[in-house]
């Protein structure tokens, strides 16, 4: 930007910024008004030492004058206004130093004070300080890059804090080289590279001046490279080789300072003709664009460069395909010409046809494994192998050259090759074009249900065991007979050594209108597990055989339960839990009055002998949920 460009956009900026000051002097007392006039600096860059001065008329009507300066706001920021000097008589005039302040743009105005406090401002006057050199980046130069063709370099600046005189200069290996294409930043400039030997480093320099004279200098030290790389196909080496529908792809590639990556297009040729003298990479790449379906796949793991290849399902017959290569090195270029390969690709995978063990078959001793597998070409390799537990269980892998093999394996006691359970029998082929196809078939090792088992037996986990008897101790590995349980707990649920499992008789704990099923003397009908449990050693009101700081309840009609006692007074709400807080005293039960739908704690009775106190009865008790009447009561008025 010249210099003339420069101070009609200061014009412009003044002509807006002069629109809020048009009321100079309107509050001055008794009518005065003073002319203030900021003569220096004037607008533009300023820099160290900055002259300023400030004419007021009348003076004899004005008491002191302030500067200030405000920088440029920043977005989301409030500027703050700063006093750089206060004048008490004239000359109005000194020197600021800009140093105090970083770079940028600064709004400079004068305020005059009149004798009556009035305050008279001058115009705004927008400055730039500018005491750094200026601030320049090369943008795509670094040091060790390499570059070909006609380079294009571009160098940037901070337009925030930097105003350059004019354009940059460029320097290739200390002479001067090509102009800027452009008047404003970014800059750039087209370098050639041509007329340097592949290898050389070059000594790139630019040079920028602001407005007050600060220079910079900056540098990158790129390396040319215009000869393009080359490549082969590795992996497949040879013309007309039979490829599978998934297939990798290696190359030899080359070039003297690095290869970048090995592109790949499958069934076709690159998009364009690449012009190894082209400008920069991107601008190559972004000519060289391929449409949708012919984009090349990349490949940068050296020293060969694989890529993976799986063709669309549109790819149903055997058929011949093109594969062309083109290999970038770190400069961009690109090899020229093409390598190509014409191959073929069957894309039919093996058929596998599972002829025994049959769908969810069922074996105990022996079995055969039998497969039949054929394949259009020729099959290369045959695995058969079992699924059981986690584990895979090897049972033939076997290299084969034809087209149609038909393996069997026979065992002679499954249940100790794989163990009981339900297993899986995989067949896995490929062929030789590295087509792989795999089927699974479900069996089991065992029995199925307990009709598979002899008498007396059930089938647990696929075995046929003897059951554990009424009452008796069960686990994972031993279960109950037909109709029983396996329940955890060997005494009521409020015992502290109940312990273990046992085999439980199921029963209806029954609800109000349907009495609960009968279970064995001294066991009740527990209505959360819904089995036949066994009561404590103890009979309600008879044999207290609870122990210390506990009582005897009903469980059933004929089994007890021994609970914590409780505080909790006769006719007060209760509960029956298995700690003494909310428990009854000893001798009294927790009783739901149904008429009333409450809980109450009443002294408990036996009915063929009771002994309740004078005025008293012996009320029949019955469970609110289970039905029948119960040999016990309380005592009622």
């Amino acid at each position: 930007m010249n210099r003339r460009l420069w101070y009609l956009w200061f014009s412009l900026a003044l002509l807006f910024l002069t629109v809020g000051a048009c009321d100079c002097g309107v509050d001055a007392l008794k009518g005065v008004t003073l002319d203030v006039k900021l003569l220096k600096p004037t607008p533009g860059p300023v820099s160290g030492k900055v002259p300023f001065e400030v004419s007021v008329s009348p003076d004899d009507a004005t008491r002191f004058v302030v500067v200030q300066i405000t920088p440029q706001a920043l977005p989301g920021k409030v500027a703050e206004t700063r006093r750089i000097a206060e004048l008490h008589k004239k000359p109005y005039t000194f020197e600021w130093n800009s140093f105090q302040v970083p770079d940028g743009f600064y709004r400079v105005q004068a305020i005059a004070y009149d004798e009556g406090g009035g305050e008279h401002l001058s115009t705004l006057r927008l400055i730039q300080v500018s005491n750094e050199p200026p601030r320049m980046w090369f943008v795509n130069c670094h040091d060790g890059q390499f570059i070909r063709g006609i380079h294009s370099l571009v160098v940037s600046v901070s337009e925030q804090e930097t105003l350059l005189s004019g354009a940059p200069k460029l320097f290739v290996n200390s002479i001067k080289g090509p102009e800027t294409l452009d008047s404003k930043a970014p800059y750039r400039f087209l370098v050639s590279t041509l007329t340097y030997a592949d290898g050389e480093r070059l000594s790139v320099a630019a040079e920028g001046e602001d407005y007050k004279g600060n220079r910079r200098r900056i540098r990158c030290f790129p390396i040319v490279d215009n000869t393009a790389p080359t490549v082969q196909f590795r992996e497949p080496a040879q013309s007309d080789v039979l490829l599978g529908k998934k297939f990798t792809v290696k190359f030899d590639a080359y070039d003297r300072f690095g290869v970048r990556e090995v592109r790949l297009w499958v069934d076709g040729v690159a998009c364009q003709k690449v012009e190894t003298q082209s400008t920069n990479l991107s601008q190559s790449e972004e000519q060289g664009e391929c449409q949708v379906g012919y984009a090349p796949l990349v490949g940068r793991d050296s020293p060969l460069f694989p890529i993976e290849v799986s063709l669309s399902d549109a790819y149903k017959t055997e058929q011949p395909i093109v594969l062309t290569a083109r290999a970038v090195d770190l400069a961009g270029n690109i090899s020229e010409p093409a390598a190509q390969l014409r191959v073929r690709v069957d894309p039919v995978v093996p058929e596998i046809f599972i002829r025994s063990p049959g769908q969810s078959e069922l074996l105990w001793t022996s079995s055969s494994f039998t497969a039949r597998i054929t394949d259009n070409h020729l099959l290369e390799k045959v695995e058969l192998f079992v699924k059981a537990g986690g584990k895979k269980i090897a049972l033939l892998e076997k290299v084969v050259n034809q087209s149609e093999f038909t393996p069997s394996v026979d065992v002679s006691d499954v249940r100790k090759k794989f163990g009981y359970g339900k297993h899986s029998f995989v067949v896995r082929a490929t062929d030789k074009s590295g087509n792989v196809a795999e089927r699974t078939r479900l069996f089991l090792v065992g029995c199925g249900d307990s009709t598979d088992c002899p008498v007396g037996k059930v089938c647990h986990r696929y075995q046929c065991l003897t059951p554990a008897g009424l009452n008796e101790p069960c686990n994972t590995n031993t279960p109950c007979a037909i109709g029983l349980a396996c329940t955890p707990g060997s005494l009521p649920v409020c015992s502290s050594s109940a312990k273990g499992s046992f085999c439980r008789q199921r029963c209806n704990p029954g609800n109000k209108f349907v009495s609960s099923d009968a279970c064995p003397p001294t066991y009740y009908c527990s209505k959360s597990l819904k089995v036949c449990m066994p009561g404590d050693p103890c009979v309600p009101l008879v044999k207290e055989n609870c122990g210390a700081g506990k009582h005897c309840v009903p469980a059933d009609d004929d089994a007890g339960m021994c609970v914590p006692i409780g505080n909790v007074a006769n006719g007060k709400a209760c509960g029956e839990n298995c700690s003494a807080s909310g428990n009854c005293r000893r001798g009294s039960w927790c009783v739901y009055l149904l008429n009333l739908g409450t809980t109450s704690c009443m002294k408990a009775c036996l009915l063929d002998n009771p002994r309740c106190p004078t005025g008293s009865r012996c009320s029949p008790l019955q469970w609110s949920f289970g039905g029948g009447k119960l040999q016990y009561g309380v005592c009622s008025p």
